[in-house]
């Protein structure tokens, strides 16, 4: 715990470094990502992470040193790049303008939306720089054109050059080159594409332009951070960029300037006296790897340490579900065959996979060929490489499921997908071999559906009990469909009966078993425990006479059904 001190304040939601310093909140101490941006030759970098691991605050960060505009030496005293040697870098405080753009909000339903949303993302900048329109040190002609985009009567090229324009006019006006941040760069084209109807060749263009401006054609440039989750290469968004370096998942170079690390968490549970919950948190939100470092999820262990402040002893949960586009987890799932179903099945069990990893692809390549989405569950997080050995030639590496976290939401979206999918899926000849109590006909159609599955045996007997329901949602609404219901001495797992008449009742006991070859004795077992138990008592109390018994045994996606 801060003895003799109130604990500093959590940063639930603070993306911007002047307010997390100034507003005296809990940080885990990145800034000598400045002094590797300062110490490398490299012009143009493109940092790759998941999001929700910093990106943005890293970008604020860059801005806050730099800015000549602002006065920042308070904000960087304390902190590590103030003592790195000597406080040499220090000497680069507030030294060059900058320009810098989020694009993680340009996320429309049509193109004409998003469009306005990067636009207004631009005019930011422009707005941050009105005093370029005053001075005579810019060019007329640059003080016209801004002077246009200021007023908002620019046309669509005229915001596509907006930031080589600022970049020039900046330059003229403080004698320094301009540092430019683009944040989030991709998250307009993973929209674009997903969209319906998608417009992911018109957005395209308009980032490529833009990006190249800025960035390729521009000589008042000093350097230039890009962030986003993937690197877009087939179209043509980076082609031509000289002293161009990537830096994804994989590299060793700012590898733990992103998420928090083992020694970050360990400083921040000190400092709210919450160090026994270290191993529930690990089990949870640990497990990335970047580079060679091992990192926690920053967003999901905040949210965390904040709710057992609030509420003491709180179970972990999953932070992270509601905040990072899981809409690639859902596409997988719901486009997933044989061969994904059976690698999703290997993950959900806590196995490896092996894939080919490609460090450039497009969202086509992605959403189209289901060997290419494994690339993006690996760079957005929702896959880890499994192991610390090196990036082989090939591209092959062993993925597995970084977390109890991010388990949860693939569970959660197979759970929801498999109910919705049987739901709407034709089950007729499974009803017509049902009434008819046709325990053959019953058992192929069982087998049938669970080979088009999606299992996971964490709950075994509550995965078989839905898979049932589930079946039987096809019934019209004549038929009642109780579960677990208490009759006679105990609960019977499932009840089908009339509403309308006394001339049909069923009642099926399931059983899971751990080999094939127990499925006979299990449904035994299951008719046995109906008679011993008389499931069938609240059936006689109905009046009904002509009561079926059933004994349901699984095992993996094979089942045996039995009749009384």
């Amino acid at each position: 715990m801060n003895r003799g001190n109130r604990p500093k304040k959590l940063p639930i939601g603070v993306e911007f470094f002047d307010e997390m310093i100034s507003g005296g909140y809990w940080y885990a101490d990145k800034t000598l990502m400045i002094r590797d941006l300062l110490d490398t030759g490299t012009k143009i970098r493109l940092i790759t992470r998941p999001r929700r691991f910093g990106k943005t605050l890293n970008m604020s960060m860059i801005r806050c040193f730099f800015d000549i505009d602002m006065d920042s030496r308070h904000l960087f005293e304390n902190l590590a790049i103030a003592k790195e040697d000597e406080g040499a870098y220090l000497e680069r405080l507030n030294s060059n303008p900058v320009l810098t753009i989020t694009l993680k909000e340009v996320k429309g339903l049509s193109y004409e939306s998003a469009i306005k949303q990067a636009y207004a993302e631009i005019d930011k900048e422009v707005i941050r720089h009105k005093y370029l329109l005053d001075s005579d040190k810019v060019d007329q002609n640059y003080r016209e054109s801004l002077q246009a985009l200021y007023e908002k009567r620019a046309e669509k090229e005229d915001y596509i050059r907006a930031f080589w324009l600022l970049s020039q006019a900046l330059e003229q006006y403080h004698g320094k080159k301009t540092i430019v941040l683009i944040d989030e760069y991709d998250v307009p084209l993973q929209k674009a594409w997903v969209a319906e109807p998608p417009y992911y060749d018109e957005m395209v263009p308009f980032i490529s332009k833009f990006m190249g401006n800025c960035l390729k054609s521009n000589d008042a440039l000093e350097f230039a951070v890009v962030t986003g989750c993937l690197r877009i290469s087939k179209e043509s968004i980076f082609t031509g960029l000289n002293n161009f370096g990537v830096y994804s998942l994989v590299d060793k170079p700012f590898s733990s300037y992103y998420g928090i690390t083992e020694g970050e968490l360990d400083e921040a549970l000190a400092e709210y006296g919450l160090e026994k919950y270290k191993r529930r948190i690990r089990k949870w939100y640990n497990g990335y790897l970047f580079g060679e470092t091992t990192v926690y999820n920053p967003w999901s262990v905040l949210n965390y340490i904040n709710r057992t402040i609030e509420a003491g002893d709180y179970d972990c949960v999953a932070f992270w579900a509601n905040t990072s586009g899981n809409d690639v987890v859902q596409t997988l799932v719901e486009k997933a065959g044989a061969r994904e179903r059976n690698d999703l099945e290997t993950l959900l069990s806590g196995g490896k996979i092996t894939k080919m990893i490609k460090r450039e692809v497009t969202f086509a390549d992605m959403y189209k060929d289901l060997d290419n989405i494994w690339n993006l569950l690996f760079f957005t997080g929702y896959l880890k490489k499994a192991d610390k050995k090196p990036w082989k030639a090939d591209g092959y590496i062993a993925l597995s499921i970084p977390n109890d976290e991010v388990m949860y939401i693939y569970r959660n979206f197979i759970k929801e997908w498999f109910n919705s999918s049987l739901a709407i899926s034709n089950h007729d000849d499974f009803i017509k071999a049902f009434f008819s109590s046709d325990e053959k006909a019953i058992t192929v159609e069982l087998n049938r559906a669970l080979l088009n599955s999606i299992s996971f045996m964490d709950n075994a007997e509550n995965f078989y009990h839905g898979f049932i329901l589930g079946m039987l949602h096809g019934l019209t609404n004549e038929y009642q469909v109780k579960s677990n219901r208490e009759t006679g001495k105990g609960r019977s797992d499932i009840l089908v009966y009339s509403a309308l008449n006394k001339s049909f009742a069923v009642i099926l006991e399931l059983k899971v078993c751990p080999t094939v070859k127990h499925l006979d004795k299990a449904c035994d077992e299951a008719l046995k425990q109906i008679e011993d138990k008389n499931y069938a008592a609240e059936l006689d109390d109905l009046g009904f006479t002509n009561i079926h018994k059933m004994g349901i045994a699984f095992c993996n996606k094979e089942c045996m059904v039995k009749k009384a």
